[in-house]
């Protein structure tokens, strides 16, 4: 039986890392042909693409993930074995992976789990992706957590935990409304506004809150990711709705003026896991709980 090319494999990880055979060719210093032509063998002996093409992109297929994931532990072993015979490491870690919505960094305070990271007996992987995706994956016990800003549609055999929550406030750049007096949220009317994308879990809840309180503002876009919200906020294009857990960034621009809290636009962060998930895991998520920000 023909052996696995590990070398092979090695560079498929490392394409699949890096989007593109490009990307991937700078850091491991070949052709591009020659990462093509590995590729090309890789997939042969695995009688299976493993990517499709998208215009210029590759995107891995569900061969390509699965094969991913092979890699992932395959080459993450091998770095815990160095250690190991290092005497750097103990042994094995448990590997947990936590599953985050997209956008879920708008809404989570990452130091929560720094203490995850401290700990030497385990190993944590954070894995971006759809809610839906990421409930079939915690159901087939794919992965370990789901961090998401609802507990909506989990099954009987899930818990969830309520984590964190965050006010929410509307921000502008001091430029938009010079020295002058104003009421909130009427204010708003006034100034043009960058919304959250349909996609976000606040795109209806903010579109609610606007409604009800007889506010129509310019939209100006859409958008989910905080650093483009930043963008927005800092040039003095409009103004946002942004949770607490991102303020701090906000606050670095000194010309930041807080319109007001959206009082009706609370946020929650829950931790959903299988009720027989890793009991190490359970036990660190209360505790998060009992301490919840």
């Amino acid at each position: 039986m023909e052996r696995l090319n590990y070398h092979h494999l090695y560079l498929f990880y490392v394409i699949a890392m890096e989007g593109s055979i490009k990307r991937a060719s700078e850091k491991v210093h070949l052709t591009q042909a020659t990462l093509s032509d590995q590729l090309k063998s890789l997939e042969g002996y695995f009688d299976a693409k493993l990517f499709d093409r998208v215009g210029r992109q590759l995107i891995l297929n569900p061969s390509g993930k699965i094969a991913l994931e092979y890699a992932q532990n395959i080459f993450g072993l091998g770095n815990e074995l160095k250690l190991a015979l290092k005497g750097e490491m103990e042994g094995p870690k448990n590997v947990f992976t936590i599953g985050l919505t997209h956008y879920m960094s708008n809404f989570l305070d990452y130091t929560r789990f720094l203490p995850l990271f401290k700990d030497k007996s385990m190993a944590i992987c954070f894995q971006e992706g759809e809610r839906s995706h990421l409930l079939a994956d915690l159901e087939l016990g794919d992965i370990d957590l789901l961090v998401s800003t609802n507990k909506d549609g989990i099954s009987s055999n899930m818990t969830a935990r309520k984590i964190g929550s965050n006010k929410t406030y509307a921000v502008v750049h001091e430029n938009l409304i010079g020295n002058k007096k104003f009421k909130f949220p009427q204010i708003l009317n006034e100034l043009p506004f960058f919304q959250y994308s349909k996609d976000s879990d606040l795109f209806f809840d903010v579109e609610v809150y606007l409604r009800t309180n007889g506010i129509s503002p310019t939209i100006i876009g859409e958008g989910d990711d905080v650093d483009l919200f930043k963008l927005v906020t800092d040039n003095a294009v409009g103004f946002t709705i942004v949770p607490d857990v991102t303020m701090a960034k906000f606050k670095e621009n000194k010309s930041l003026v807080i319109l007001g809290e959206v009082k009706d636009l609370e946020s929650s962060v829950w931790a959903i896991m299988r009720k027989d998930g890793p009991e190490d895991l359970k036990s660190f998520m209360d505790k998060i709980a009992r301490t919840k920000k």
